[in-house]
């Protein structure tokens, strides 16, 4: 692409394709496109929503009778695309808008300026064609599932909760929902697009977008109505997200941008600014009113100005319990890396079940240039002495119940936190009431009651750490059962650490001594803050710790003081 001479384009315009009919067999033969630039409501077209792969442009194009390189995924496409090619699909598809060809990929400037147009571009189109790439057996299978199931339930011969699907369905229809399209980040803002008619592709079969939504829900209800989890599951997750989105860009809904980024935080992107840029105008249109944010600024600028923009519309700090310490070095540390957010603890989910802040109004302020953040808060300890985490973070995501894997790590980490909490081998009472092993058996499980059903505060699991201390073997996996998974899950990559008072509690993988515990009033979480200069303070994380999660910083009547996060 890099010799190919565009035209600029003028405010307003876009450019777009126009496939050239083939006169032998498309597979074989170059392919032929012209391009020109055009009013952006001046023409019907289709726009592409796909993946363009990782590989080296390798197959040939003629645009406008200059030779360029293309990737394969691409090339596909436009085969199948062609009019007078074997495909079905193969009826005229018009002009079409490419982003990978309609952009001039060597100009940032002009990058910068379609992106911001991205949303515009998808919602004037006729349709939208989502490729999900070249066909196979299995593919043809799942195709041809979600075009039956859905006929069925039109025609009201689904009487039940459950539908007819075969094992070999099931799997087809699970290898479909693992192609890479479904990684894209872009994929929300193109494939919920409201108003505009949708098709799936997938080498010559198509289904519509309702379609395939239709027949997804239905796999959804199956699964509910068997009261269990299948594997290989019929349920694509991201379907059921990318329905809801649409629903929620018709109409004005009030969910917050940080909420809209976490539904995509599985999803790649090869410029690390996409992350926030591919959610932007999905989140404008669900509030009703344009938002935006520079895209020719560096990643952790932007991601400063997208925290900024968080804070300003929710009044909350709920984005503070995805900042940690150890995160990309160059974000200011209350700003969190919405490229790969950090779960130092599962606070955001578990914010509903605490109330260490009280049931108050945050009380922060954003400084005049955006580079500090100044939060009310109250000191209410100092970390003493910390153990280290089970895991580190990096290695996050395998939760495998295989013994012979965990064994050799759990039994030695149990001994030396064993040691780490009883030290002396015996029990004692513990700072807010009760005793040191009902505290530990309470931060082991997150205050969370076993299992992996709705999480509830209740009931936890009794680990024996105090006779532990005394015992010259770390306990066996098998014989723990599930609560083995409660513990992996919860705490595994995080330090558990005392405090001077004698408050017991966990957090970030890198806490330190001498990291001071507050807790902000209207936030549910408390944090770890680390001492920069003056009144100047890193967030190292949030942390759960036994004794203070439901206000009683508050009622203590704890000082308050102003914290300068930078």
């Amino acid at each position: 692409m890099a010799d190919f001479i565009y035209t600029p384009l003028k405010k307003g315009e876009i450019r777009l394709l126009q496939l050239q009919p083939s006169h032998g067999n498309s597979l074989l033969d170059t392919l032929k496109c012209t391009i020109s630039n055009h009013p952006l409501n001046a023409q019907s077209f289709t726009a592409l929503s796909y993946t363009w792969g990782t590989d080296e442009p390798s197959h040939d194009l003629l645009l406008n009778d200059e030779p360029i390189k293309i990737r394969s995924n691409l090339h596909a496409f436009l085969s199948h695309a062609l009019a007078g090619s074997s495909s079905r699909l193969s009826r005229t598809v018009g002009s079409i808008w490419i982003d990978a060809l309609c952009i001039n990929q060597g100009d940032e400037a002009e990058k910068a300026s379609q992106i911001a147009q991205m949303a515009s571009i998808y919602a004037a189109a006729n349709r939208i064609v989502i490729w999900l790439g070249t066909a196979d057996e299995a593919s043809n299978t799942a195709m041809e599932f979600y075009a039956r199931t859905a006929s069925l339930w039109a025609n009201n011969q689904l009487p039940d909760q459950t539908i007819p699907i075969t094992d070999g369905e099931r799997a087809a229809v699970e290898g479909l929902t693992r192609r890479s399209y479904w990684s894209r980040s872009w994929v929300y803002q193109e494939a919920s697009t409201p108003g505009v008619d949708r098709e799936f592709w997938c080498g010559s079969k198509a289904v519509s977008f309702d379609v395939l939504c239709v027949a997804n829900a239905l796999a959804h209800r199956h699964m509910t109505a068997l009261g269990s989890l299948l594997e290989p599951s019929p349920w694509n997750t991201r379907v059921s997200l990318l329905n809801e989105l649409s629903d929620r860009r018709r109409a004005t809904d009030r969910s917050s941008f940080l909420w809209l980024l976490l539904q995509a935080q599985g999803l790649e992107a090869h410029d690390p600014r996409d992350k926030v840029f591919a959610l932007l105008h999905i989140y404008a249109d669900m509030q009703g009113k344009p938002i935006s944010l520079e895209y020719d600024v560096e990643p952790e600028e932007l991601y400063r100005s997208a925290a900024v923009l968080i804070l300003n519309t929710t009044r909350e700090l709920d984005l503070l319990l995805f900042c940690s310490i150890g995160q990309y070095k160059k974000l200011r540390s209350w700003v969190p890396n919405f490229y790969r957010f950090t779960y130092s603890i599962l606070g955001f989910t578990y914010r509903e079940f605490f109330r260490a802040g009280g049931g108050v109004v945050p009380r922060f302020s954003v400084g005049s240039n955006g580079m500090k953040l100044s939060v009310v808060g109250i000191r209410v300890d100092v970390v003493k002495a910390v153990h280290r985490a089970m895991k580190d973070p990096a290695q996050w995501g395998d939760y495998t119940n295989r013994s012979e894997f965990w064994q050799p790590i759990f039994s030695p980490w149990t001994r030396s936190l064993a040691a780490f909490l009883f030290p002396n081998t015996c029990d004692r009472e513990y700072i807010s009431g009760g005793t040191i092993c009902e505290a530990v058996d309470w931060v082991l499980a997150a205050g969370i009651s076993p299992g992996f059903g709705s999480p509830i505060r209740g009931d936890v699991t009794h680990w024996p750490l105090c006779e532990l201390a005394a015992s010259p073997s770390g306990p066996d996996i098998q014989a723990t059962g599930l609560a083995f998974q409660d513990l992996l899950l919860r705490v595994s990559g995080q330090a558990i650490f005392w405090t001077e008072r004698g408050y017991l509690g966990f957090g970030d993988f890198d806490v330190l001594a001498g990291d001071v515990l507050v807790v902000l009033p209207g936030m549910a979480i408390p944090l770890l803050l680390r001492p920069v200069t003056g009144n100047e303070w890193k967030v190292v994380g949030p942390c759960l710790v036994k004794g203070i999660m439901d206000g009683e910083a508050l009622l203590l009547n704890g000082k308050e003081e102003d914290f300068v996060l930078v």
